[in-house]
């Protein structure tokens, strides 16, 4: 018997085709890349993190606004990344955010559809890219205030995932990485 093993053994049998296969994993990152426009210190609030918290329309490490005048626009730049291991077409948008009156920003969909003032100043100059596994592409974000538009703060998120078509069943699973933007206009 212990011969017989051995003999499997140096003999190489093969191990079943679906073994060897690696299961596919979607995965998408996004960092927003302008370091001009924020202070890149240790971040004090989340050390363990590799970089700090920043989101467009603000300045060290989120914590300062950085105020918009209407009729005004500014560009930024969103590094977009396959972190899965299969290619994958990514869409990027902006989408609807709110903040309560506690101080909690939220979003009720990731959906390109959700739309309020602030997702739609909001533009992509490439809104998909086809990545291979680990590849990745810079988008650029630009914001732009409408004249006449009344001082407050408003709120979305740039969203990059991969493209999904429905499921049949009417279930569809599907990740998504953003950028918040904490737009402040005043006057």
């Amino acid at each position: 018997m212990l011969a017989t093993l051995a003999g499997a053994l140096s003999a190489g049998i093969a191990a079943p085709a679906f073994a060897a296969t690696t299961t596919p994993t979607q995965g998408v990152g996004v960092q927003l890349t302008d370091t001009a426009l924020v202070n890149f210190p240790t971040n004090t609030r989340a050390p363990w993190q590799s970089e700090p918290d920043i989101y467009i329309g603000t300045t060290d490490q989120g914590k300062i606004a950085d105020p918009f005048a209407p009729g005004t626009s500014r560009t930024y730049h969103v590094l977009v990344s396959d972190t899965g291991n299969v290619p994958e077409t990514m869409g990027v948008y902006s989408a609807a955010a709110t903040m309560s009156a506690t101080g909690a920003f939220s979003y009720s969909s990731t959906s390109s559809t959700s739309v309020n003032d602030a997702s739609s100043w909001t533009t992509v100059d490439t809104a998909s890219a086809v990545l291979a596994p680990g590849a990745s592409y810079t988008v650029t974000v630009t914001v732009t205030v409408p004249a006449g538009t009344r001082t407050g703060s408003y709120y979305a998120v740039v969203w990059a995932g991969p493209r999904v078509d429905s499921a049949k069943d009417g279930i569809t699973l599907a990740i998504h990485a953003g950028v918040r933007e904490y737009l402040t206009v005043s006057a």
